[in-house]
């Protein structure tokens, strides 16, 4: 989760796709769609807490994550 969304915040769609599965399409997942994304609202302020395996699904694992997204802090 912290590679992906560090990935995410500094551009780079190729560390992205790489820090977990392939998504079905990649066409908003690009350098330019992520440096546009950037110049609109800043991701920042990338927090990593517990992870733990879901308990309705044992092949997921639940991730506490929290980031800032331009001026609204997501979790």
């Amino acid at each position: 989760m912290r590679d992906y969304l560090t990935a995410l915040a500094r551009g780079d769609a190729a560390a992205a796709l790489r820090a977990g599965p392939r998504p079905a399409s990649t066409t908003f997942l690009t350098d330019e769609v992520l440096r546009e994304q950037q110049g609109l609202a800043k991701l920042t302020d990338i927090a990593i807490g517990n992870a733990a395996q879901d308990p309705d699904d044992n092949t997921r694992t639940l991730v506490d994550a929290r980031v800032t997204w331009g001026s609204m802090h997501r979790s």
